[in-house]
């Protein structure tokens, strides 16, 4: 039915085309190596999402949890008041931003977006504090202090005072400029990928050997297909 075959194990993909185009097929699945990476941060960025949100059960457990959090997470912890300026940075700060902790006190955190994104984002973020919501994986460009981009993952939620009042918001900030560009590499790996493999004029497909010795054809080139 086809005229190339491949044996590998159920965890892995392999292709053999007889074709010039094996070594840029061969370079788009190394690529895609990346997806190891992202599942490693995504886990990461889940685990600190669930802890914030135990955190934010009640309003106790918030002012007092807060410190402990800032001590042992290799995240940006901060707290702002109601305008949006920092009241607390934790000391990885100036790893992520270039900054000094007592830098960033006093100043909106919408001054440090990306000036293409600043404004929207501010809108945004002000409308969502002024009416209690909290932030969940929201991600958002800044400028660090010597002029480069990082992206920013932003989780929050809400301080509410003995009297049931908003009074500011605690939050942590993730670098996710890695994990956003190995997103955007393995997304252009398997466009190049398909066009690849499917303009090869050999007809091509991959296939995984299961458990029990059966093998599952998962992909086929469009010449593949046509010979079926």
């Amino acid at each position: 039915m086809f005229r190339h075959s491949c044996a590998v194990s159920n965890s892995k993909r392999a292709i053999l085309p007889n074709s010039k185009a094996l070594d840029k097929v061969s370079r788009v699945i190394h690529n895609m190596s990346l997806q190891d990476e992202n599942a490693a941060l995504k886990w990461e960025n889940t685990e600190l999402r669930r802890r914030l949100q135990e955190i934010e059960k009640d309003s106790n457990s918030r002012i007092t949890q807060f410190p402990d959090l800032a001590i042992d997470s290799d995240a940006w912890v901060w707290r702002i008041d109601m305008g949006g300026r920092y009241t607390f940075s934790s000391d990885v700060v100036e790893k992520i931003l270039g900054y000094a902790p007592d830098e960033m006190i006093g100043r909106p955190f919408y001054a440090f977006f990306h000036p293409e994104d600043r404004e929207r984002l501010r809108v945004l973020a002000m409308d969502a504090i002024a009416s209690g919501q909290p932030f969940l994986s929201l991600r958002n460009r800044n400028v660090r202090k010597d002029g480069t981009s990082v992206i920013l993952e932003t989780t929050a939620f809400p301080i509410v005072s003995e009297g049931g009042e908003i009074v500011g918001y605690y939050g942590v900030d993730r670098d996710v400029t890695a994990l956003v560009r190995a997103e955007t590499a393995k997304r252009e790996s398997e466009v190049v990928f398909r066009h690849i493999f499917d303009e090869l004029g050999d007809a091509v497909y991959l296939a995984v050997w299961e458990d029990d010795g059966s093998r599952r054809v998962v992909e086929a080139n469009k010449e593949a297909l046509r010979r079926v």
